[in-house]
């Protein structure tokens, strides 16, 4: 834990969370000369094998976002796969559709997706808000809001591993501690994505016939919208994700007993594709395994007074496009230059903040109305067997997916 952090009680922003969102928007704010403290709850530490617990995936547009933060992109594949934050990258689809056809296409020529260790990636972000001048605070953990008679926000309580809590004010909060956000619980904001309540298994791999080849993303599409995806990360190395509905998952357990993770992921995929589940049986899995549930959710507000929500934190939804870490960095964007203006004014109230509502609107949300379109169409078999068996209309919604709208910039 950084040792001024008690006795510097006064920053201009507190940011909560260390990871995509909040490390854009701390550097953006740090850049045109603002005082930031930004509070991660996790410590740092050696790279380890768990970091890889997501493998997440950046979209041609995050891959634009980061350019335009400022992130050493070159340094980005130096080094041992659990010490570099880029992985590989895929420019190839290997696609096996609901009635048994499969298919392979290319992305068009220079547009990849990159696979990453996104402990790593996360590492890289917040030693550029060091050095742009966010004090860093890492292993302190938000516990609560500050907040006045009326309900504005004031700082955080906060707490470091073996330490008693302790208070910490600014004028702004911005929340970007993710879909487990302590802030959403406190103020009830949390709100069901009625048509994306899903469950997700993350399982990783040494040893796997038939894996992945290294370039290539791979997916099934599988009965009541259930998907399996997979891809190479490194050498012996593959995560695949296993996603379902609530609905589905419930039938499972029902029909199974109540089964690990792993054991019930077997079960299901044997259910639907019995050669597949034998080879995932015989392979080697390494031992971290995620499973969360529901990958789906909205936020009722948030702005609010002296506090923004961003990123995860403002609503979560599953982007199995590769979007995620792209509406994060740019929301960060939006929620500094909204905070910049409100400072320029001096004013905190909840509509000070209405620019980054309105940026948001006109930047961010097309993108993901795109994206709950694609979610949506992808939940009909026969609609996707039908783009399956079409070149032209695997094309079209593999340009949908690439697709990088106007960023707002200064």
């Amino acid at each position: 834990m950084d040792s001024q952090i008690k006795t510097e009680t006064e920053a201009e922003v507190i940011v909560i969370g260390g990871g995509a969102a909040g490390c854009s928007t701390a550097i953006y704010l740090a850049r045109r000369g603002r005082r930031v403290i930004l509070l991660e709850g996790r410590e740092d530490r050696p790279p380890q094998l768990s970091d890889l617990h997501s493998g997440e995936v950046l979209s041609p547009g995050s891959q634009l976002e980061l350019d335009r933060l400022g992130l050493d992109l070159n340094q980005a594949q130096s080094g041992d796969y659990l010490v570099r934050w880029k992985l590989q990258e895929w420019a190839s689809l290997r696609l096996h559709w609901p009635g048994g056809r499969e298919t392979f296409d290319r992305l068009p020529p220079g547009v990849a997706f990159w696979q990453i260790n996104r402990g790593n990636f996360y590492r890289a972000l917040r030693q550029l808000a060091r050095a742009e001048g966010v004090q860093v605070c890492e292993g302190v953990r938000v516990i609560n809001l500050l907040r006045d008679s009326a309900g504005r926000c004031l700082g955080v309580s906060a707490r470091a591993a073996g330490e008693a809590p302790y208070e910490l004010k600014a004028p702004v909060t911005v929340d970007a501690s993710g879909r487990n956000s302590v802030v959403l619980a406190r103020l009830g904001l949390r709100q069901p994505e009625p048509h994306f309540r899903r469950a997700a298994y993350l399982l990783f791999f040494s040893e796997l016939a038939g894996a992945p080849e290294p370039g290539v993303w791979q997916q099934y599409w599988l009965r009541n919208t259930t998907t399996l995806r997979g891809s190479y990360l490194a050498p012996r190395l593959y995560r695949f994700s296993f996603e379902t509905s609530l609905a589905e998952r419930n039938r499972w357990l029902a029909k199974f007993g109540r089964l690990t993770a792993h054991e019930l992921f077997l079960a299901a995929l044997a259910e639907q594709l019995p050669q597949e589940a034998r080879r995932f049986r015989e392979a080697t899995r390494l031992p971290h395994l995620l499973a969360f549930a529901p990958v789906g959710f909205r936020v009722a507000q948030i702005t609010h007074d002296g506090l923004l929500m961003v990123g995860d934190a403002s609503g979560y939804l599953d982007p199995s496009t590769g979007q995620g870490i792209e509406f994060a960095l740019r929301l960060g964007r939006l929620a500094a230059r909204s905070i910049e203006e409100a400072f320029a004014v001096n004013r905190f109230e909840r509509p000070a903040f209405d620019r980054y509502l309105r940026e948001r609107q006109d930047e961010v949300l097309p993108i993901m109305r795109r994206l709950r379109l694609f979610l949506m169409g992808s939940q009909s078999n026969r609609l996707l067997d039908v783009v399956g068996g079409v070149a032209l209309a695997r094309r079209a919604a593999m340009r949908q997916i690439i697709k990088t709208s106007p960023a707002i910039i200064d």
